[in-house]
């Protein structure tokens, strides 16, 4: 079941009663729960509340949460030291744009061309700027909430491979490091226009669904280090971002934070071959 802005608004306030009170002694326990699960790419609760004002029309809602005029409407923005806070507004500015350009895509279509055209490039990039994301990330969002379906824009080109994801797992007591399997996909993706402005790298960035996961201890590093890697060799071609996912091979869900550099490799040697296959297709 979606739940609403307000929805999340109203579970996030202490209880009311004092036999709620007992049942929810761990008051911070049970908010860092909830937390998880509006950011969690399995349930995506935050996402969905956003699609769910798109469609109602509900700009006033998105626009009290973007002004933060509850405080625990800042509380949720800012929680956990506020790591994710310019992820949830580029959520609500996102929506606000989709809710502009609803009426003009056409809902009943498969093919995302034509709403693709309805999100104009400057409106992205105003939003990317805020919130320092990449303006591909933003309008990949933005198509998300305009449509009952992904309607993410199409890549040019696309390679998979198998890479080694380091999980933290608890076992007696002790926290310990385990290797996982999963799959990387990297995806060509034209810049659109107007392009940002000169001398704005083009980026590598993660798909919708993975926006809240956090990138730490070494994650951002390897991602930064691959790039430099491919630009230093001139592969890069000019003109394109690289969209990323990261399955794995389990089936079981990722974890909140990716860590370490072990993912490293893989992203060098996959920006590497989508280049060479992008120059061989043409």
């Amino acid at each position: 079941m979606v739940m609403t802005l307000d929805e999340i608004q109203s579970e996030w306030l202490p209880p009311a009663t004092e036999g709620e009170l007992l049942v929810h002694h761990d008051e911070d326990g049970r908010r860092h729960a909830f937390w998880q699960r509006l950011i969690s790419p399995v349930d995506r609760r935050f996402f969905y509340a956003c699609r769910d004002a798109v469609k109602k029309r509900d700009r006033a809602t998105l626009e009290a949460w973007l002004n933060e005029r509850e405080d625990c409407q800042r509380d949720i923005l800012c929680f956990n030291g506020g790591c994710l806070y310019f992820i949830f507004r580029a959520h609500l500015r996102c929506a606000c744009l989709a809710l502009d350009r609803q009426w003009t895509a056409d809902p009943n279509t498969s093919d995302s061309s034509s709403v693709i055209a309805s999100v104009p490039t400057k409106d992205l990039i105003d939003i990317a700027k805020e919130t320092g994301l990449p303006v591909g990330l933003m309008r990949d969002l933005t198509l998300e909430l305009l449509s009952k379906e992904s309607s993410a824009e199409e890549p040019h080109w696309k390679q998979s491979l198998i890479g080694l994801l380091v999980e933290k797992v608890v076992k007696e007591e002790k926290v310990e490091e385990e290797g996982v399997v999963a799959t990387l996909t990297l995806e060509l993706m034209p810049r659109g226009k107007p392009m940002p402005k000169p001398g704005d790298d083009e980026a590598l960035y993660p798909i919708p669904e993975l926006a809240f996961v956090q990138r730490a201890n070494g994650f951002p590093e390897a991602e930064k280090s691959a790039c430099q890697y491919v630009r230093g060799e001139g592969l890069w071609p000019k003109g394109f971002d690289v969209r990323w996912s990261l399955d794995r091979r389990d089936g079981k869900p990722l974890p909140p934070v990716l860590e370490g550099n072990s993912l490293g490799g893989a992203f060098a040697l996959g920006l590497a071959k989508l280049f060479s296959a992008q120059d061989v297709q043409g």
